[in-house]
């Protein structure tokens, strides 16, 4: 082997060692169906309940908050615990975050949306991925405890 060979093979031992670890993967669940049971990231969660869908099928014409929210049930060894996800926000859960990412049926210009069409997509990203994100995530202050009253 020549010198620059085995410069080369020194100069990457010592910036493997000096990098940063590797970055966590995000995971995703895709189809996820109301009252459906099903792990991500860890978390052994429920998609519970709609808190409000204001979503618009016309954007242009749109007066409302365009938003959707749900409720989640997680299943942990101290018991459940309800977390509040709203579209495209990330809300902090055991780990890292949990974010709501699409809803899998289109607004309707009326009328309530079967909850049999929702389709939802989820993404946890670990908290070492989060914290190396631009912007530091604020914990969603939504958070409710299970059988809480009070509305958002």
């Amino acid at each position: 082997m020549s010198l620059n060979m085995h410069l080369a093979a020194a100069a990457f031992g010592i910036a493997m060692l000096v990098s940063s670890p590797a970055e966590a993967q995000t995971e995703t669940a895709s189809g996820v169906a109301f009252f459906e049971r099903v792990e991500i990231g860890g978390l052994d969660i429920a998609v519970a309940n709609v808190f409000y869908d204001d979503r618009c099928a016309r954007s242009d014409l749109c007066f409302r908050r365009n938003s959707m929210a749900i409720s989640v049930i997680m299943f942990t060894d101290e018991g459940l615990r309800e977390v509040v996800l709203t579209l495209g926000e990330p809300a902090s859960v055991p780990g890292g975050t949990l974010t709501l990412t699409n809803v899998g049926a289109p607004p309707k210009e009326s009328g309530a949306i079967p909850l049999k069409e929702y389709r939802l997509e989820l993404e946890y990203v670990p908290a070492d991925a989060t914290n190396r994100r631009e912007g530091a995530l604020i914990p969603n202050p939504r958070r409710l405890p299970l059988g809480s009253d009070r509305s958002l």
